[in-house]
């Protein structure tokens, strides 16, 4: 009988493709991460403090699929992981929130916090597997394209009826409408706008179908638009820095196609921008105007420059008397609705991913996280500077781009920690790493 089984595994391992190579289970996941973007649209049925989404639900059917291939042998399974150092710290982070629930209040926002943490590290440890090859790693840079573009489709279509998918925010109940798309504020979406443009911008500037170009440019310029019209002054300074990135570390030779896209991106807005205008929102021109004015008035507003300080201060004050560990899971928000030190105007989410992660998981972690984060940067720069491969030099560049954003954007919204955008970003990353160093391992005679 042993000899029979043996005979079977070697068998199947001989003539089977690896499970991570087979087509429709790839095609799944990339589904599974893009309902997984879209959050509460569709639907969000409430289920003991979580929310049962259609993102959560195709992911949950991908993972029964994927293991129901990985028993019954459908497939060997391959794993060429070349970044295990980044999953392990990834790892010992989900471990550190649960074990934070020993010190830390076990609330319902602490749960969410270790569920975001636990969903977002599957993400990335899936995309790893199953897309961490170079066409994986073109797979997930079309998958940035395309629900950019499809986001930016609903968010005109907001602007237009001011009607919204999902349940109505609290602000809008009020009568104030800004484009979200999926997500559940316009800050998220101005940030989601921040982190995808630096794709855009490569998508435009590579891009061989006429077609493709002239949407990806009437993306920009509803993403810019979007996010000017959503006043988040630190996605607007993300943006401004990575389309500086970008113009800074092309080659020379490709420094003349950014400068024709944005010659394309000017002239657009001279001939149509004084009557580009959507149910009486501002025209662009009068939005691309007032972009000076929105960087530097966080310095002119006290009570958001005193706030955000405050916030800060709040922070440190948890980190303290937590002796550097953190105050755990959803912790700063638990103990600002307690016993918050220094008045916010009753804002109790840090919108900081930075301070979010020192208050809550202590220095060890965010220690570890800034070098993880750091390594990420690192490793994209040699890449867009060093690979061989045109594609990969690019998706680089713009995700090398799209993290220097995020250091700056992410202080303009809150929960992001939950916010699987974020965690695609550090995917994508890891996936362009990990393509570049089995390309490095292949012999010569591969490497066509």
């Amino acid at each position: 009988m042993q000899t029979i089984i043996d005979s079977y595994m070697k068998e199947t391992m001989e003539s089977h493709p690896a499970i991570n190579e087979i087509a429709w289970l790839r095609r799944l996941w990339l589904l599974a991460v893009f309902m997984l973007l879209c959050g509460f649209a569709f639907f969000a049925i409430p289920l003991g403090g979580f929310n049962i989404t259609a993102g959560r639900v195709v992911l949950v059917i991908f993972l029964y699929l994927f293991a129901l291939a990985f028993f019954l042998r459908l497939g060997k399974m391959e794993v060429k992981i070349k970044v295990g150092k980044y999953l392990l710290f990834l790892a010992l982070w989900v471990l550190w929130a649960v074990l934070s629930l020993f010190w830390a209040p076990p609330t319902v926002n602490a749960a969410r916090h270790i569920e975001g943490l636990i969903v977002g590290t599957i993400l990335v440890a899936l995309s790893l597997l199953f897309l961490s090859t170079e066409n994986g790693v073109r797979d997930i840079f079309h998958l940035w394209v395309m629900a950019t573009i499809a986001f930016v489709v609903i968010g005109v279509w907001e602007l237009a009826t001011k009607t919204h998918l999902g349940e109505p925010a609290p602000y809008e109940m009020l009568g104030i409408h800004y484009p979200r798309a999926v997500f559940f504020h316009y800050n998220v979406f101005a940030v989601f706008l921040s982190l995808s443009l630096p794709f855009l911008y490569i998508f435009v500037g590579y891009s061989k179908s006429l077609f493709a170009k002239v949407a990806g440019l009437l993306s920009i310029l509803a993403s810019l638009y979007f996010i000017v019209l959503s006043g988040s002054r630190a996605s607007i300074l993300g943006v401004l820095i990575s389309m500086f990135v970008i113009f800074l570390m092309t080659r020379w030779k490709d420094k003349f196609k950014f400068i024709v896209v944005g010659l394309v991106v000017v002239g657009i807005l001279v001939v149509s921008s004084q009557s580009l205008s959507l149910a009486n929102n501002p025209t662009y021109v009068e939005l691309m105007r007032s972009v000076p004015e929105q960087v530097t008035s966080l310095l002119k507003d006290p009570n958001a420059t005193v706030d955000r300080w405050n916030l800060i201060r709040c922070g440190f004050e948890f980190l303290e008397d937590s002796h550097f560990l953190g105050v755990g899971a959803g912790g700063f928000e638990y103990y600002m609705t307690k016993a918050a030190p220094y008045y916010t105007h009753e804002t109790i989410n840090p919108h900081n991913w930075w301070l979010e992660v020192l208050a809550n998981y202590g220095m060890l972690i965010f220690a570890l996280f800034l070098a993880f984060f750091l390594g990420l940067l690192w490793n994209l720069l040699l890449i867009a500077r060093r690979s061989k491969s045109q594609l990969l030099r690019l998706i680089s560049l713009a995700t090398f781009a799209s993290l220097v954003a995020f250091s700056i954007a992410n202080t303009s919204a809150s929960q992001l920690m939950r916010n699987y955008v974020v965690w695609l970003l550090f995917a994508t990353a890891l996936c362009v790493m990990n393509s570049h160093r089995l390309e490095k391992e292949k012999p010569e005679s591969w490497k066509g």
